[in-house]
């Protein structure tokens, strides 16, 4: 936690001494990267320090420092402009609260609660289909979502049709030619750019190991959730209540438009990792 709140005030310096460097001068300005490469990058970095100090905050510990940490870090993350660590950061602190409210409920309401919210989902589908278009539309943002579903689309053709089963293997698709061939066309006509991910942790498991990989995937992303949920109820440690699931849900939001799924470079899936196995050999 005291990690993100040093990087979010080099951010500040970096504004403030080096704005060339800190503040995005491409198509992306005014947004805020600091010295991070990307303002993605920045973004999601800041919101696993937003998690930290909600968990921290949580346990009663240090309780003012927690919530100027969790406001720094908060900051940090708007001033990215970064879509995807905007919503997570949303749905964290939704996460959060629910988290909070939900231990004040009983069996029989805790039943209720989760039956209703599903029923609402399901019945605001079309709605929230709808609504999500317009949102994008009218922030600027484009329903391709900068592009990614052009990449997903060619991505998941290319693999559906010569390697479904097992994939190209670890990272091997975004070295070959054929991610080139498979997704330019999606780009139109003049593109030259390759991506060097798949933007989405999902189909960067299919590109590399197929239905396999899938399925490795979903199972992970579930498993952490469940693990998580059993720490909530039964784990002795307050803080590692309060942070396992609002981070199972940041890390599932994170890989839906990221692909930080078994990124040997993530600090993300590096603490993923740690939080897993933790909540694995927790005695309970």
């Amino acid at each position: 936690a005291w990690v993100m709140c040093v990087a979010m005030a080099m951010n500040l310096l970096g504004i403030l001494f080096m704005p060339d460097l800190a503040i995005h001068q491409d198509e992306h300005y005014p947004a805020v990267k600091g010295f991070f490469w990307q303002k993605n990058i920045a973004g999601r970095a800041l919101l696993l320090g937003v998690l930290c100090w909600l968990a921290v905050a949580s346990a009663r510990a240090r309780r003012a420092s927690s919530f100027a940490g969790f406001f720094f870090c908060a900051a940090g993350v708007l001033m990215t402009v970064s879509a995807t660590a905007t919503a997570s950061l949303i749905l964290v602190v939704l996460a959060f609260l629910t988290i909070s409210a939900w231990e004040r409920f009983s069996a029989p309401l805790r039943v209720m609660v989760v039956f209703g919210t599903l029923l609402a989902l399901l019945a605001s589908a079309p709605l929230f289909s709808q609504l999500s278009e317009g949102i994008l539309v009218g922030t600027g943002r484009d329903i391709t979502l900068t592009g990614r579903t052009y990449i997903w689309s060619g991505v998941i053709a290319e693999i559906s049709s010569s390697a479904p089963y097992l994939g190209f293997g670890y990272e091997a698709f975004w070295t070959s030619k054929v991610a080139g061939a498979s997704v330019l066309p999606w780009y139109g006509i003049g593109s030259s750019y390759v991506p060097p991910q798949a933007h989405n942790g999902i189909v960067q498991a299919y590109a590399a190991f197929g239905w396999l990989g899938v399925v490795a995937a979903l199972f992970f992303f579930v498993s952490l959730l469940v693990r998580s949920l059993r720490a909530k109820d039964n784990s002795s440690n307050a803080i590692a209540r309060s942070f396992a699931i609002p981070f199972s849900v940041y890390f599932f939001m994170i890989n839906m438009t990221e692909s930080e799924f078994l990124s040997y470079t993530s600090l993300i899936w590096a603490v993923a990792m740690y939080v897993y196995i933790a909540l694995g050999n927790q005695r309970y």
